[in-house]
């Protein structure tokens, strides 16, 4: 069974931009506990990079019912729903029919208080149970990204078998289509997706990976990054070019009874779930 490495600081000062079902209601947080630490994942070579882990639940600690400590949230929030026969205990939105999302912290595992991620990987296991599926309207979860005063990015999953989607937003400025998808819409043209197809059953644990790298930033002062989603080890969406401002990640759903047990965020990782070194290629 995973255990939780760091304890998370919350998102605190945050403000959070409003997108389709987003909830005016202040992000709600609580106080940490302790002194965050860390995990350094290091290569064996010098010359590498050394990916640390900033973030990493499990949720087992938690009972039916409990919120989610130490974050911030918005809309209904999020809280354990049940335990398997593994033990291993699962949270979801508190109202699956409406918006909710709750957001974690990035504390530095070795200075402390909270740092922004220029490169970074979130990963989690998600699944939508058919016993439940019908509790959700919509049943579209996945992970805001890169939450700041700025803007936030909504990587929203949408289980739908075999019409699932994968969709990159800008919450608030959904005008145009998504920044990135897994879909094929003439009007949108490419847009960064991997696949001919995305099918997402119910009963079935996906392993969701988003990773951004950070290209840069302009002469103007404009930055840049590019994203890659994977869903086990297959990447499903690579798009450069996307606009970069600093943030925090969490849990997202709107109208959804989708599930997650874990959450990890971590440096862009030193090979992606593909086998592949997408940051040096």
């Amino acid at each position: 069974m995973k255990k939780k490495i760091g304890l998370l600081l919350i998102l605190s000062l945050l403000t959070i931009t409003g997108c389709k079902g987003s909830s005016s209601e202040a992000p709600q947080s609580e106080a940490p506990t302790t002194t965050p630490t860390s995990t350094v994942v290091s290569s064996s070579e010098e010359e590498e990079r050394v990916v640390r882990t900033y973030v990493d639940w499990d949720f087992d600690g938690l009972s039916v019912g409990d919120d989610i400590p130490n974050t911030a949230t918005e809309g209904a929030g999020f809280a354990a729903f049940r335990k398997d026969d593994k033990n291993d205990v699962w949270v979801r939105s508190k109202n699956p029919h409406d918006w909710a999302a709750v957001y974690f912290g990035t504390p530095d595992p070795v200075e402390g208080g909270e740092i922004f991620l220029k490169d970074f990987a979130v990963v989690s296991e998600a699944m939508l149970p058919s016993a439940t599926a019908a509790d959700g309207l919509s049943n579209d979860g996945g992970f805001p990204i890169l939450v700041g005063p700025v803007g936030r990015y909504d990587a929203a999953v949408a289980f739908n078998g075999e019409n699932s989607s994968i969709n990159l937003w800008h919450a608030g400025n959904t005008d145009g289509g998504p920044i990135a998808t897994t879909q094929h819409i003439e009007a949108w043209g490419d847009r960064g997706s991997k696949v001919e197809s995305l099918t997402l059953e119910q009963d079935v644990v996906y392993t969701f990976t988003v990773a951004g790298k950070y290209q840069g930033m302009t002469e103007e002062g404009d930055e840049y990054f590019t994203i890659y989603i994977f869903v086990n080890d297959v990447l499903v969406i690579e798009k450069a070019d996307v606009a970069y401002w600093t943030g925090g990640f969490g849990l997202r759903g709107w109208q959804s009874a989708v599930e997650y047990n874990s959450i990890k965020v971590t440096d862009f990782p030193l090979v992606c779930p593909d086998g592949i070194d997408h940051y040096s290629a």
